[in-house]
């Protein structure tokens, strides 16, 4: 049976300064496979924050290879207490929206789950998993933007 390797691979977006202090917060998703075709495996969209840092609200959207992947659910569970927009996908289009939002104090931590990806292998070969317009705002109550990066 064909084996297939999925190599996550996340493209790094803005970064963000004020003044002279930089701020630092992160999307990522873990490495993952390989996986056989037909299987199913769930990858959690992780949000890190610098130490001393919280922040309030994520937005986004994942993109993966629709020829290699197919979403077959979201779960929503983790940090975020309530959805701007519910994480929605589209197989055809090869995404995966979202934006949402933490109460205060805001979250402040390591690899919080946002929310998980259900996927399941369609073909053999590496597949890229990447963010597109990645938004991390900080919990202070200016909506100041502490994206870093994705990965």
């Amino acid at each position: 049976m064909a084996k297939i390797k999925f190599l996550i691979v996340v493209v790094a977006a803005c970064f963000s300064f004020l003044g002279s202090t930089a701020f630092a917060a992160t999307l990522s998703v873990p490495n993952w496979g390989p996986y056989e075709v037909g299987q199913t495996f769930t990858v959690p969209v992780f949000v890190s924050t610098a130490a001393g840092e919280s922040m309030n609200a994520v937005s986004g959207m994942v993109s993966f290879e629709s020829d290699k992947l197919r979403v077959l659910s979201v779960d929503k569970t983790g940090v975020l207490n309530f959805w701007l927009q519910d994480p929605a996908f589209s197989n055809a289009a090869g995404t995966v929206s979202f934006e949402g939002g933490v109460y205060n104090p805001g979250y402040a931590g390591n690899r919080g789950t946002v929310f998980s990806i259900t996927f399941r292998a369609l073909s053999p070969g590496d597949a890229a998993v990447t963010f597109s317009n990645p938004s991390i705002l900080a919990n202070d109550g200016l909506g100041t933007d502490i994206t870093a990066g994705a990965s």
